[in-house]
């Protein structure tokens, strides 16, 4: 019996590797948020840990292995608190722009979806980024935002990220 080959439903989607989708982030995320850290750490390598976690769906808490080049969980929580939460959201806009601009063509129409996600949280109750919510996975707290996509045919590219924050 012949093997019928199948093509690939998905000819038009090109695979990136880490690298290529950690240091576009990363060159935009020194470009606009600005980062003093005290050590050997350059705000390009500290970036480049926290998108590379937040791509495999890690936490700090999980990157000391013996041997690691990477700077100690204590240093990274330490440098993260430094990042101005309110300026990020600022700022943020215009990261996803700076990306986007090369592949909108002037007077085309182009659809928008919105996605409402939250995901779910563990930690201490304080914070103006945690949110009560239904409960799901084993809590009633979550970090909730809302994603903005600009959709072209088959490609969709984000435009934007919203934070929910806690009602004072």
């Amino acid at each position: 019996m012949a093997k019928t080959k199948h093509k690939s439903q998905n000819i038009d989607v090109c695979t990136l590797d880490g690298a290529k989708c950690i240091n576009p982030v990363v060159k935009l995320l020194v470009k606009h948020v600005p980062m003093f850290i005290r050590s050997s750490q350059t705000p390009n390598q500290f970036f480049k840990v926290l998108t590379s976690l937040a791509i495999q769906k890690l936490s700090i808490h999980s990157i000391q292995r013996p041997g690691s080049n990477i700077h100690s969980e204590n240093s990274l929580h330490h440098n993260l608190k430094k990042i101005d939460l309110e300026q990020l959201e600022t700022v943020n806009h215009l990261m996803f722009a700076e990306q986007v601009k090369p592949f909108i063509i002037p007077g085309k129409k182009y659809a928008f979806a919105i996605d409402l996600t939250d995901d779910p949280y563990y930690g201490e109750k304080n914070g103006d980024y945690v949110v009560g919510g239904k409960r799901k996975a084993s809590t009633n707290r979550f970090f909730s935002y809302a994603t903005c996509y600009l959709i072209d045919g088959n490609r969709k590219f984000t435009i934007g990220v919203i934070p929910k924050k806690r009602k004072c």
